[in-house]
């Protein structure tokens, strides 16, 4: 999707469903600090987790309608939204970005996104 209105709708509503589903995470981690902000490029959601293991951001790039994941575990993809099943799917190899950050997440902490 390369319309800028139907972009920013989408990735604000992609950012609120995944911090919704990583909510009852917290309860479940001694470190599991969730921060939304807005920068010059877009909005932003971090994820940070105890000293050593890293933080989780997923970043909105609203020059470039994509949205960029940063993993400790997985390190850096970007996502263009699909028009037609409206997932976010990795620009080199079409994956699905909810299953990257999942896959990650339980790697590292306890509890399951509930998405």
């Amino acid at each position: 999707v390369k319309d800028a209105t139907k972009f920013l709708a989408a990735s604000g509503k992609e950012l609120d469903r995944i911090e919704a589903a990583i909510e009852p995470m917290k309860a479940c981690n001694d470190v599991f600090d969730v921060s939304r902000s807005k920068t010059e490029e877009g909005e932003k959601l971090s994820i940070r987790l105890k000293g050593g293991d890293g933080t989780y951001v997923i970043k909105v790039d609203e020059r470039n309608c994509t949205m960029n994941l940063t993993s400790p575990m997985s390190g850096a993809y970007t996502y263009v939204l699909c028009g037609k099943s409206g997932d976010w799917l990795g620009m080199d190899d079409a994956h699905i970005m909810e299953g990257m950050l999942t896959r990650d997440l339980i790697r590292q902490c306890n509890g399951v996104p509930r998405f």
